[in-house]
């Protein structure tokens, strides 16, 4: 992918200095900031490292953009209940992310094909997906915990109360509802998840 004039080439040698690390963002344009998030790192040295001899200094660059750039396909982080195919937005990478409604946090990968797209969009929804499934996990046994903890402070609260430790009662009382708060927490976004 050769830059198509001087100022192409000068353009993406900023882009790539930023993704380098090289060039200060603050220092140039948010075009140039916006298209350094979003473009591959390896395009962008393919059209920086363009040889400008011969080239026109600024030379039909609209008329030329739409082919020499082309669109990259983002892949954004997962969310619950997305797909792969949720995960995969393709974008102008000289518009940016923003441009397409797509904040550049949310942004796991930029691909230069649909399919490489695609195939790292599958590979993060299954990582997301096992990440959930380790949580239920995790929800089940604190749920779990948390009921045979409140079992037990029931009997307490019970033996407590028998004996006219009402002090003990109460605070005892606190405990289980406390305890009662946070199971309640869990079984709502446990509920959260199946809706």
């Amino acid at each position: 992918m050769p830059a198509k004039s001087q100022k192409q080439q000068k353009f993406f040698g900023i882009v790539h200095g930023i993704q380098k690390g090289t060039v200060k963002p603050s220092t140039v344009s948010k075009k140039a900031q916006d298209v350094a998030k979003s473009i591959p790192k390896k395009a962008a040295t393919a059209y920086a490292s363009t040889k400008t001899k011969g080239l026109p200094t600024k030379k039909a660059i609209k008329e030329s953009y739409d082919n020499a750039v082309g669109n990259v396909h983002a892949v954004v982080k997962a969310f619950p209940g997305c797909t792969p195919e949720m995960l995969v937005k393709e974008m102008d990478p000289v518009m940016g992310a923003k441009h397409h409604g797509i904040d550049h946090e949310t942004i796991h990968g930029v691909y230069p094909t649909h399919d490489k797209a695609m195939k790292i969009a599958e590979k993060v929804h299954k990582e997301h997906l096992g990440t959930m499934k380790k949580l239920d996990e995790k929800k089940g046994t604190v749920a779990g915990k948390l009921t045979k903890k409140i079992e037990q402070l029931e009997k307490e609260k019970a033996a407590h109360f028998k004996s006219k430790d009402y002090d003990k009662h109460d605070e005892v009382a606190a405990q289980i509802k406390n305890f009662m708060d946070k199971l309640k927490k869990i079984e709502k976004s446990k509920k959260e998840k199946e809706d």
